[in-house]
């Protein structure tokens, strides 16, 4: 598309130069796109992770404890507010299964 704009407005075409950055795909903003993020920490990465955390004075969170209250609270807020579904009248459960019935047949 730029070669024949380029020659449209008489104008020596140069393809584009690849930049090194975007060649090794590391390029970009930095902090964002491939990185380790969320992901899981090997044991060595996880012993220098708990090394900085002491030395900084940071929280040490320990991934099953924390998950096992996590659970705990989960379970103490569901018996709290209840997760099962309202139960269905049986009017609202007829037009349920009519507009089924109706869009079925359109479907077919």
């Amino acid at each position: 598309m730029k070669r024949k704009r380029a020659e449209r407005f008489g104008v020596p075409y140069e393809p584009p130069k690849p930049e090194p950055a975007a060649a090794s795909g590391g390029g970009g903003k930095p902090g964002k796109g491939k990185g380790k993020g969320g992901a899981a920490l090997s044991a060595e990465d996880a012993e220098k992770a708990k090394a900085r955390a002491e030395r900084f004075g940071l929280p040490v969170a320990e991934s099953a404890r924390q998950s096992a209250e996590d659970a705990e609270k989960a379970k103490k807020r569901a018996e709290r507010f209840g997760t099962a579904p309202a139960p269905i009248d049986p009017e609202e459960e007829e037009r349920r299964k009519k507009r089924q019935a109706r869009f079925d047949a359109m479907n077919k």
